[in-house]
C-alpha cells in the first residue's frame, strides 16, 4: 500500500509514492509537528526524511487545511471583541489582524482549495502559532498583510495572478 503526497521545489510540484509509514513514524511526525512545519515553511524537501514525508502528508489532509483555515477564521473574529482581562483569550495584536482580515480571508480561501502546496500551509500554521512574530509580539515589525500575501502565494502560486 502506498500514500501520496504533494510537495514543492523550486521547480514546482511534483508527486513521490512513500511507502506506508509506520505508526511509530506518524507519531513521531505529530509530535514534532512545529519543528518539521518550521522547516517545511523554509522550503525543506520533504522527500528529505520518512518524518518530513508523513508531516507533508499530514498538512495535505483535507482536515487539517481545514482546522487551520478555521483558526485564521476564529483569529479574525476575536479580533473584533474588545480584549477583556477575563478573557482567556491569549493577547494578540488585534489592529494588526483586523488590518489584515482580508488577507486573512484569501488564506483560508487557499487552504480550503483543491491543490495546495505543502509550504504555504505549514508557513500558514507557523505563522499562527510563533509567539515572538507579527500576530502576538507587538515588537515584531513584519507586516501580517504582507507576511499573509507571501504565504497565500506559497499556497496556491495563482494567487497572484489572479489577485
Amino acid at each position: 500500500m502506498t500514500n501520496e503526497y504533494m510537495s514543492s521545489s523550486a521547480a514546482g510540484s511534483h508527486r513521490r509514492e512513500l511507502p506506508f509509514a509506520t505508526p511509530w513514524v506518524r507519531v513521531v511526525a505529530r509530535v514534532r509537528a512545529p519543528s518539521l512545519d518550521t522547516k517545511l515553511a523554509s522550503g525543506d524537501d520533504p522527500a528529505a526524511s520518512d518524518v518530513l514525508s508523513v508531516r507533508a502528508q499530514q498538512l495535505a489532509s483535507p482536515s487539517l487545511r481545514h482546522t487551520v483555515a478555521k483558526s485564521w477564521l476564529d483569529l479574525a473574529l476575536q479580533a473584533h471583541v474588545p480584549f477583556s482581562p477575563f478573557n482567556p483569550v491569549v493577547r494578540f495584536e488585534r489592529r494588526r489582524v483586523l488590518s489584515a482580515e482580508p488577507e486573512i480571508r484569501e488564506l483560508a480561501n487557499a487552504l480550503e482549495g483543491p491543490l495546495p502546496r505543502v509550504r504555504g500551509v505549514a508557513m500558514a500554521l507557523s505563522l499562527l502559532r510563533d509567539g515572538s512574530g507579527p500576530i502576538f509580539n507587538p515588537g515584531n515589525h513584519t507586516n501580517l498583510s504582507s507576511a499573509l500575501r507571501d504565504t497565500i502565494a506559497n499556497i496556491d502560486p495563482l494567487a497572484r495572478a489572479n489577485s
